[in-house]
Parts: C-alpha cells; structure tokens; sequence
C-alpha cells in the first residue's frame, strides 16, 4: 500500500522532465535520419566500397529508427506517470480539506485523525454527531481507496502498472522509482546504439 508521505514524495515535474527529455532524442533521431537518408557523399563510388558505406548508412538509420521508437515508448510511460502522480495528488488535497472542514486532520500513517463526538454525548444534538461520524467515515475511505489504488495506477516503484509495463516493452528495467528507472533507459538505450544526439 502505498503512504500518504509517499503520495507527498512525488514530483509530478521530475518524471516530465523525462518526457521532455525523449521529445528530444525523437526530434534528434528525426533529423540524422533525414540526414543519412538524403547523404549524396556516396553516390559516386562503386564496388565495394559503396556496398559497405550503404550498409553503415543503414545500419545507421536503423539504431537511430529504433532508439527513436523506444524513445516514444518511455516518453508515453512518463507522461502518463506525471498525469496519474497529478491525480492522485489532487484526491489527497480534496481528501484533506474536507478534514480540515470537520477540524480533522489526515495522518502520515493513513488515518483521519481528531476529535470525534461520541453517540453517547448529549451536548450536541445525535443527528449532528451521526453526521459527523458519517462524514469522517466517507473521508477514511476516501483515503484508503486512494492508498490503494495508487500503487498500481501511479508508479511509485513501477509495479504492475502501465508504465511498468511499457518500460518492460522497451527492453528498460523497472526496479527502482518511476522517474529513476525511465532516466537510466534512455541513457541505456542511446548507449546500446552509440548514439550522441
């Protein structure tokens, strides 16, 4: 389950950051295919020596192809992880000013905390405290489906998520946070195509 300082730990901006990041390698991969694609420096020459420049030339286009393609891959995971960290970060704050509303509070260990009026206790009318007690119990909930549901539809450690799964897609590994884990696949993947963009 994930925590509530988990929640608050997230940084919707630092996994952007790896979106922005393979926008552009893709811009950049668009561009030396475009330029390999259109080299003119060989046309002159023959044999041997034109067969093997065509073949570095291909080669070339197709690891910038791929790293480019898997570039997109991880920018789509990073940018649905940022957009899911968003929302959840905005069920916790509505989570905590409907607290706030009723002088609670919510707890770091995932408890909406403070004074509650007991049933018993005929200084306040008992459909006052009914509805009190009713209201705290929606809250509580509120924050436990949120807990819960976090850790498979935010990526805090990229579990089972979508973005796990797309990391998984591209060949990436997916043990450490969200943002770690997308950061080190695209510097792995330039450095398996040898790549400098």
């Amino acid at each position: 389950m994930v925590t509530v300082p988990d929640i608050d730990r997230w940084d919707p901006e630092q996994v952007r950051e790896v979106f922005r990041q393979t926008e552009e390698n893709i811009r950049n991969c668009d561009t030396m295919v475009t330029r390999f694609t259109n080299l003119a420096v060989f046309e002159t020459w023959s044999g041997n020596s034109a067969e093997a420049a065509d073949s570095r030339v291909a080669t070339a286009v197709k690891d910038f192809n791929n790293f480019r393609n898997e570039s997109a891959v991880i920018g789509v995971a990073a940018r649905k992880a940022a957009e899911s960290i968003d929302e959840v970060k905005r069920r916790l704050e509505a989570i905590r000013e409907g607290a706030r509303h009723l002088g609670l509070t919510v707890t770091e260990a995932g408890t909406i905390d403070g004074p509650t009026p007991s049933p018993s206790d005929t200084t306040f009318p008992l459909f006052e405290v009914l509805a009190f007690s009713s209201k705290k119990e929606d809250l509580q909930e509120q924050l436990s489906q949120t807990s819960t549901t976090s850790r498979t539809t935010t990526p805090a450690t990229a579990g089972d998520s979508m973005e796990a799964r797309a990391l998984r897609t591209a060949g990436c590994p997916s043990t450490s946070t969200t943002t770690m884990a997308l950061s080190s696949c695209v510097r792995t993947r330039r450095s398996k195509y040898h790549l400098e963009l």
